[in-house]
């Protein structure tokens, strides 16, 4: 026998529906809302939501991770570089670029920071023109490579980032033009 309140199958030796209590012989047929309410939901996977940080973790964006941490490295290895010129030609006034350097390239690493990237870039071609300026040889070049490197890889994981906000899926090169979920 059918139940006509939620549809559901039982035997006719029943005096009453298992599912829903509906007495057997009911010949009323219910409202549409009744069985809406009493249908069960199908179950639907849905993605995990990520933070920031987890998204980067994934191993889909493992390539831009590693150049985030390259980046960092190469700064580092420029800081420690000035810093050794700092205590060896004993002019304490580049800490001050160190400590704004170290702190952009913190910012860069931990945090993805667009803004910081685009700070450094900013710092290191003003910094190499003054340079070039008053010695008239290029200097600082690596760092100008590593800042536009910098800006290349915060850039390509905040598109990501949006992108995966946006329709809740992870693609390492996501379409520029898409819709929202």
């Amino acid at each position: 026998m059918m139940c006509l309140s939620c549809y559901s199958y039982y035997p006719d030796t029943l005096a009453s529906c298992p599912v829903c209590g509906t007495p057997a012989g009911k010949t009323e047929r219910p409202s549409l809302n009744n069985a809406v309410a009493q249908m069960e939901q199908p179950n639907v996977y849905e993605p995990p939501k990520y933070k920031k940080r987890e998204l980067l973790k994934l191993t889909e964006l493992r390539s831009i991770r590693r150049d985030l941490k390259a980046i960092a490295v190469l700064l580092y290895i420029q800081i420690a570089f000035n810093l050794f010129l700092c205590f060896f030609m004993k002019d304490y006034d580049i800490l001050i670029d160190i400590g704004i350097l170290l702190v952009l390239a913190l910012l860069v690493r931990y945090k993805q920071s667009r803004v910081a990237a685009f700070l450094i870039c900013c710092y290191t071609v003003v910094n190499f023109y003054l340079a070039f300026r008053i010695t008239g040889k290029p200097n600082g070049w690596l760092l100008i490579v590593t800042a536009f490197y910098a800006m290349s890889a915060t850039f390509r994981f905040q598109r990501i980032w949006k992108y995966y906000k946006a329709t809740g899926k992870v693609e390492y090169n996501p379409p520029t033009k898409y819709r929202k979920k």
